[in-house]
């Protein structure tokens, strides 16, 4: 009782006494002696007097497996309680197997809902939350929260430990909602059960006050941690590990806010405790060291920062590895210090450790998250904007910037790519991308049951995540700068522009933007280095100035006025003049925008020479990354000779209900269908006549079934399986994330009842929130299997691996939400996951005849034999120079743009 109280002093005695009782009455080899020696020795690990407990649980442990044998639970208790004491040392080799072997006797002696089993849960799943394995963690913690709320109740002291440990975790993956909720509710029972003075009690303040400080909002952190010191102070002492704890965590929270005088005697008050209690290769004595050292660090102590660095990596390094972010935290801050005092090369080789270890650690937690959950775990844990300095000194800090770049942009989807590829192999992860798929369908079609949508979106979630465990193991490289080079041609160049915050003198300054310019035709010979290419770094100026002339050339542009010829040359002049000027040699660019830089028409820029366009003197190239030119460089071929054009849909169909026999089918039963749109009207999408006389032009020049009116359907283009090419030509929308963002000025999205549109506007997804409008979609109520909308979370889900290129000849397909180094979250990433090589998307609305003639004239140079980059080129040339003038203007030939791969597509005899 007063060890359940943290009345330790109290419980001691009486351990002690029983202990001798029991080993006179019973004697040293019986079960009754065996748990009076585990109570004991659990009481000297909650005094963190390691030397005292371990002897004890091993005694206990070798009684117990002697009486009752291996498969029992006072075993598995033994195992439990030894293994704890080394996950506390931070002896994580000898903690797993113990935890792992007690996990399965229990499994067997009690089964799977019992608290014993629960508590060997939880005692693995923080073993694997020390180790930064954060994807194998979080289902152990879930597990056992569940059998303790449904066996304990709500209100039980274990059920609050499962809460905590299972809020910690998501804030070490960026869900700092969830975290502050389960935080919150864990706090609140300890207090109620357990109260204000337990150990428990302080170990909640002190989750919650770091998840705040994590967040900025350091006025509610502070009262939190001071409340906890003195709960641990009163019960353990000052030479404790939970009173190290809190020492750190107030210390840290002084140096976040500058009071370095009051963080430094508190940093060396824990670390002193941590020393003598945990020892000098402990992880949370490399924590102690490194936090520390940062302080020195920033007071511009050098000389004793560096040793205390060094050795927190060598901890970091010898008990957690390389791939953890706890050494990748070390090794960076290392590789700044060296870049303050000027040491250039060891700077370099230590950020870029830094940079490799997060790579590693990343890949290897991401693909087992739910998709939504992605963008903030590498929030967290993402690029790091702190390399970007200092890179007109030597060619090795450009090196590693662009190192950086082509191994984090968009490195998000080319895992989802990957595992959408995976999902569609044999096994057990078909069936689950199967009932996947129809939930996207049915989320993207219940546009009223906010309810409904929300249990969906859980379900989602958890389906991702029992996918994501049973597909195969992902395979992702890194990419070196030499393997660039192999493939690029010697007269090309890669620029990847780069918006990012610079870091100078320890603090953030306004975002801005730069290129990195890879030239593999020249050498760089400073400081006695001869590479075999050439980096320039080009800085482009402040974020927000460049960022108001892009806004202001693309609305001029939409509208066709007549200066945004002038607007978009003058962006030239910032982002294209200065690299112009140092690449003159180059007559092909690649291409990775960044930011706001993806909604700009790279075609109708100046900047190269005096009046002209890039595109008269430059072939571009445009990708996600520039590691993508590794793949598209080797010739392939489509799986499939099939081609499909949807074109001219009828919107106002009017087919007939389905059954009530479909009514009544489940979720699950309604393979490869869409929902019904509840409760909507007329929408009011106008017909497209232009779209018709395009549609059979091109699917007579390519061979490719054509696809029209009412059967120009959302659930006929969900059910292609790989096709050589799509051409969807129809409406297609693009929201942000407002209720009320319906666009008064575009005449397509006025509508009589805008409910879907607003849906999809108010939709946190960008996915929900970009797609295609196709058959039915004025009459969404009237066939359950299809409402006439095609998200583009819906085409993610398809399988169109091999696909050559996708054109959505619609307005705006080529827009979405903006995510910094990771892309457009909208029809351009969803059918580059979906597996397609390139897609041809529209920047702004184009009139439909217009965007007719003009594909006309694209397909026919892609007939005969020009690759897509140059039929693109080609036709935007012809139509600056067009018989009717109204085509000349940007606003109708610089619309599209081609993204992915640019070679020519092998048609079908």
């Amino acid at each position: 009782m007063y060890t359940e109280l943290g009345e330790y002093k109290k419980a001691e005695p009486l351990y002690v006494e029983a202990l001798e009782i029991n080993k006179k009455f019973f004697g040293l080899n019986h079960p009754a002696t065996a748990k009076s020696l585990n109570n004991l020795a659990s009481l000297y690990r909650k005094l963190g007097k390691y030397e005292k407990a371990e002897p004890l649980h091993i005694e206990a442990l070798e009684i117990n497996k002697k009486f009752f044998g291996l498969n029992h639970s006072a075993t598995a208790t033994s195992l439990i309680n030894l293994g704890l004491v080394y996950l506390e040392l931070g002896e994580y080799e000898k903690a797993e197997p113990l935890h792992i072997e007690a996990l399965e006797i229990n499994k067997k002696f009690f089964g799977l809902n019992h608290p014993d089993t629960a508590t060997s849960l939880i005692n693995l799943g923080s073993l694997y939350h020390e180790l930064g394995m954060y994807e194998k963690a979080e289902p152990l913690y879930k597990q056992s929260l569940e059998i303790r709320k449904n066996l304990l109740g709500l209100n039980h002291p274990a059920t609050g430990n499962s809460l905590n440990n299972l809020a910690v975790l998501y804030e070490y993956l960026g869900e700092y909602e969830k975290a502050e909720l389960l935080h919150i509710e864990s706090l609140e029972i300890r207090k109620n059960v357990l109260g204000l003075n337990h150990p428990a009690t302080a170990t909640s303040l002190i989750n919650l006050g770091r998840l705040y400080t994590g967040v900025g909002e350091y006025e509610k952190a502070e009262p939190l941690y001071i409340e906890a010191l003195e709960i641990n102070k009163k019960v353990f002492g000052l030479n404790h590990p939970n009173t190290s704890k809190s020492l750190n965590h107030l210390g840290t929270l002084y140096g976040y806010l500058g009071e370095y005088k009051k963080a430094a005697p508190l940093y060396k008050q824990a670390l002193e405790i941590r020393k003598k209690v945990l020892g000098l290769n402990h992880p949370y004595t490399a924590i102690s060291l490194s936090n520390l050292s940062i302080l020195y660090h920033k007071l511009g102590m050098y000389e004793k920062a560096e040793p205390l660095y060094i050795e927190a990596l060598e901890i970091n390094k010898k008990v957690l590895g390389l791939n953890h972010p706890n050494t990748v935290i070390v090794l960076n801050n290392l590789g700044l210090l060296y870049e303050d005092l000027g040491e250039y090369e060891k700077s370099n080789k230590f950020l870029k450790d830094s940079v490799i270890s997060n790579l590693n650690f990343i890949k290897r937690v991401v693909p087992f998250l739910s998709l939504s959950n992605r963008i903030k775990f590498t929030d967290n844990y993402g690029f790091n904007d702190k390399i970007f300095i200092n890179l007109d000194k030597n060619i090795r800090n450009k090196e590693l910037a662009l190192f950086s770049q082509i191994n984090t942009k968009g490195l998000l989807e080319e895992i989802e790519k990957k595992q959408s590829q995976l999902k569609f192999l044999p096994g057990p992860q078909k069936e689950i991308a199967d009932q996947l798929k129809i939930i996207n369908q049915y989320i993207a079609n219940s546009h009223n049951d906010q309810n409904k949508i929300q249990d969906l979106i859980r379900d989602r979630e958890s389906l991702e995540k029992e996918l994501y465990r049973v597909m195969p193991k992902l395979k992702t490289r890194i990419v070196n700068i030499e393997e660039l080079i192999k493939v690029m041609p010697s007269d090309s160049i890669l620029i990847e522009y780069v918006r990012y915050y610079p870091y100078v003198n320890g603090g953030w300054n306004s975002p801005r933007y730069m290129a990195l310019v890879l030239d593999p035709s020249k050498n760089d010979f400073n400081n006695g280095d001869s590479s075999k290419y050439k980096i320039h770094t080009i800085d482009l100026g402040l974020a927000e100035t460049l960022e108001n002339k892009i806004k202001k050339a693309l609305i001029a542009t939409e509208e066709g006025l007549s200066e945004s010829e002038l607007l978009l040359k003058d962006i030239g002049k910032n982002i294209i003049k200065p690299i112009a000027a140092v690449s003159k040699e180059s007559k092909t660019w690649f291409i990775t925008p960044d930011g706001e830089l993806n909604k700009i028409p790279f075609a109708a820029l100046g900047g190269y020479q005096g009046n002209n366009l890039l595109v008269d003197r430059i072939k571009i190239k445009l990708l996600t990354t520039g590691r993508e030119l590794i793949d598209l460089v080797e010739k392939s071929k489509s799986n499939s000779e099939i081609s499909y054009v949807f074109a001219n849909p009828l919107f106002d169909t009017n087919r007939k209900r389905i059954s009530d026999k479909t009514q009544n089918k489940t979720l699950f039963e309604l393979d490869d269908l869409q929902n019904q749109s509840i409760d909507l009207v007329t929408s009011g999408w106008s017909p497209l006549p232009g779209t018709a006389k395009e549609g059979k032009f091109i699917a007579n020049m390519i061979n490719a079934n054509l696809i029209v009116g009412d059967k120009a359907t959302a659930k006929k283009i969900i059910n292609l399986k790989s096709p050589d090419i799509v051409h969807i030509a129809s409406h297609s929308f693009y929201l942000k994330n407002k209720e009320d963002n319906i666009n008064p000025q575009n005449n397509s999205l006025i509508t009589q009842n805008s409910k879907p549109l607003k849906y999809f506007a108010k939709n946190e997804n960008p996915l929900l929130r970009s797609g295609v409008v196709l058959a039915g979609a004025n009459n969404p109520n009237l066939n359950q299997e299809d409402d006439g909308y095609l998200t583009a979370l819906e085409i993610s889900q398809l399988d169109w691996e091999g696909t050559d290129l996708v054109v959505i000849s619609g307005c705006e397909s080529g827009l979405g939400d903006i995510k910094n180094g990771d892309g457009i979250y909208g029809l351009k990433r969803a059918i580059s996951v979906a597996g397609a090589k390139s897609s041809l998307l529209s920047l702004w609305k184009v009139d439909d005849q217009a965007t007719a003639v003009f594909m006309k004239s694209f397909y026919e140079r892609l007939i005969v034999g020009e690759d897509k980059s140059d039929a693109l080129i080609n036709t935007q040339r012809e139509f600056r120079n067009h018989i009717n003038k109204n085509y000349r203007h940007p606003s109708i030939w610089a619309a599209f743009q081609l993204n992915g791969d640019w070679k020519p597509i092998i048609f079908k005899k």
